[in-house]
């Protein structure tokens, strides 16, 4: 029986990476959702009860800190049981690499900054898929 994709929740309002971000990791056999900007993102996250948010910054109408902020506040679940608070959340931004500490503080598992190693970011959610299925 063949093992059900892991889902991304991508939000990233550069829409260009974004496309190239999707076509790789659906190329690593993710199934991947995107978003352009973090105002759906709960709602998002709710309805198709992602195993990872990949989350920029500097996102219009509600930016990627509050968005963080929210998520981790959330304690409704996802449709798959899974309260939204727990979904792993990987930050990443070009503008401010001096946000690390902060958004690792409000929760984020992870910061990457771009220009984003494609390969180090799919290691790296390996590493927390393998995390929480041990949980």
């Amino acid at each position: 029986m063949e093992e059900a994709k892991k889902k991304i929740l991508l939000v990233e309002d550069d829409k260009d990476f974004s496309e190239v971000l999707r076509m790789r990791l659906e190329k690593l056999n993710f199934e991947v959702t995107q978003l352009y900007d973090g105002m759906e993102t709960i709602k998002a996250t709710k309805e198709t009860s992602p195993d990872v948010i990949i989350l920029d910054i500097f996102l219009p109408e509600m930016d990627g800190f509050t968005v963080l902020k929210s998520l981790k506040a959330e304690k409704s679940p996802c449709v798959s049981g899974k309260l939204v608070s727990d979904v792993p959340v990987i930050v990443m931004t070009g503008k401010a690499p001096m946000m690390e500490e902060t958004v690792r503080f409000e929760g984020a598992c992870e910061f990457l900054t771009k220009p984003l190693d494609i390969d180090a970011l799919v290691r790296r959610i390996a590493q927390i898929l393998k995390e929480d299925s041990s949980k």
